[in-house]
C-alpha cells in the first residue's frame, strides 16, 4: 500500500469510527499492537475442522501453464494431521481477542461476519496462539486447500467454477464478501480461495521447493517476508491452489488477512 492509500485508509478509521459493522473499535496509537485483551473463547463462534493426515503432490498444478518459477518444482508433501479453522478469521473474532479492528473500511465492505483484512503477520501470530492455536504452515495451508485434488482450482480446472465457491473479481463488486457465502471444499473449509489473502508461518523463499524437506515441511529457517495465499476479492487470475505471494511481516494493505491451525 502506497503513503497515498494509508493516508485515505487513516482518514476513513476516523471517519467511519465505532459504527462501522458493530465491532470497529479505534485502534491504539502503536501501530502495531500485539497484545490480545481478555476475551471468553467459548463466546468467538470458532469451529476447527479436522484435516486428516497425507501425502500430496505441491507446487504447480498439472496443465496450468500460468504457474510461476517459485512453485516449482512439484514435490511430494507428507503431512500428520490437523485442525483449521472453517473460516477465515471475521473481524468480530479478531475485536475480541485484539481489542482494535484494523481492516480497511474505506476501501471495501465492513461488519462482524468479513473476514479481518489489512492485519500484520504479527497480528495473526498473535491472535492464533491466543485461541490456542498456530499459523499454517504454506504446505499445510495448500493440502486443506486441495483437499484431494490435482486441479489448478479445488474446484475444478475450468475458471468458471470459481463463481461457486470464491469471492473473487467476477462476483464481489470489489469488496470482500461475508464468510461461508460460497460452498466450501471437501474438506469443509470456506474461501480458501479468494476473499482476503492468507498469512502462513512460513517465511518465503522463491527456490525452497528444491529443498523443502517432505515430512511436515516448515519453510525457510529466517528470511525477510511471509507467505500468503489464496488471493482476495478483488482477484481473478490469483486464484490459483498453487499461488504463492509475499509480504513483510510488519506489512498492512494487500488485503491480507488469515485463519489458524492447531
Amino acid at each position: 500500500m502506497n503513503i497515498d492509500t494509508r493516508i485515505l485508509a487513516g482518514l476513513s478509521a476516523i471517519v467511519f469510527g465505532l459504527g462501522l459493522g458493530g465491532c470497529q473499535t479505534t485502534e491504539p496509537e502503536v501501530s502495531d499492537h500485539r497484545n490480545p485483551v481478555e476475551f471468553d473463547i467459548n463466546s468467538l463462534g470458532l469451529t476447527w475442522v479436522a484435516i486428516p493426515a497425507g501425502s500430496f503432490t505441491m507446487g504447480c498444478s498439472p496443465s496450468d501453464e500460468v504457474c510461476h518459477k517459485d512453485e516449482s518444482p512439484q514435490h511430494k508433501v507428507t503431512l500428520s494431521a490437523f485442525q483449521m479453522l472453517e473460516t477465515e478469521v471475521t473481524e468480530a473474532q479478531f475485536v475480541a481477542v485484539m481489542g482494535f479492528n484494523p481492516s480497511d473500511h474505506y476501501w471495501s465492505a465492513a461488519g462482524p461476519a468479513y473476514p479481518v483484512d489489512d492485519a500484520t503477520w504479527f497480528h495473526a501470530d498473535v491472535f492464533c496462539k491466543a485461541v490456542g492455536g498456530r499459523l499454517p504452515t504454506e504446505a499445510e495451508w495448500e493440502y486443506a486447500a486441495r483437499a484431494g485434488t490435482g486441479t489448478r482450482h479445488y474446484c475444478g480446472q475450468d475458471s468458471e467454477c470459481l463463481r461457486d465457491i470464491a469471492c473473487y473479481s467476477q462476483n464481489s463488486g470489489n469488496k470482500k464478501c461475508i464468510v461461508k457465502k460460497f460452498k466450501p471444499n471437501a474438506f469443509g473449509l470456506y474461501d480458501m480461495l479468494g476473499n482476503v489473502w492468507e498469512w502462513t508461518n512460513d517465511w518465503f523463499g522463491d527456490h525452497y521447493y528444491a529443498t523443502s524437506p517432505e515430512l511436515n515441511p516448515q519453510g525457510l529457517e529466517n528470511g525477510d517476508r511471509k507467505s500468503v495465499r489464496g488471493g482476495g476479492y478483488n482477484g481473478f487470475g490469483g486464484l490459483r491452489v498453487s499461488l504463492r505471494s509475499n509480504q513483510e511481516a510488519d506489512g498492512h494493505g494487500g488485503n491480507k488477512g488469515f485463519r489458524c491451525v492447531k
